[in-house]
């Protein structure tokens, strides 16, 4: 009896090595060499369109302070993926995402790739006033709707800053 729980406990204890391994490959972890002031990230959003998937490459910042993950307009009318028209009177700005555009689609943050979910688009600078006082524009905010599916975890470590990410979809 004592000889087959031992083999049950290697087996399962084998198992749950197999998810760890499974996990370690599908989390993301950035170091950023220097105590951080913004934390960014490059990632790729593919958006489902009837007709296929169509990807952007995108610089943003993880943002805890974002409800939901936001999307530049400006860049997904660029290449080409979407256009939205929007009223002149109220142009959709980063302060009204509530009157923001939709569109499915996953990131693919590192090793990540996170399930079809609504991402907003709008337009972060519809003025231009921070392009024209030389501040970096992101492409996208990903906000706690894709933090929160998992272990987020930001360490200092010495002088670096640790970003960890590990999602649980």
């Amino acid at each position: 009896m004592q000889k087959n729980e031992k083999e049950l406990d290697n087996r399962l204890g084998a198992e749950r090595g197999q998810e760890l391994d499974t996990c370690k490959a599908a989390c993301y972890e950035k170091r950023y060499g220097e105590l951080a002031r913004r934390l960014t990230v490059d990632a790729v959003l593919m958006v489902v369109l009837p007709w296929g998937e169509q990807s952007v490459d995108l610089h943003g910042i993880w943002d805890t302070g974002a409800t939901d993950t936001v999307v530049n307009r400006p860049l997904l009318e660029k290449a080409g993926i979407v256009t939205f028209y929007k009223d002149d009177d109220e142009p959709m700005t980063l302060t009204q995402v509530g009157h923001a555009g939709l569109v499915n689609g996953r990131l693919r943050i590192g090793d990540v790739v996170t399930p079809i979910f609504p991402v907003k688009v709008t337009d972060f600078d519809p003025d231009g006033r921070l392009a024209a006082m030389g501040r970096e524009v992101p492409d996208v905010l990903i906000g706690m709707d894709v933090i929160a599916s998992g272990r987020f975890e930001v360490n200092s470590i010495g002088n670096e800053t640790v970003l960890t990410f590990e999602p649980e979809f």
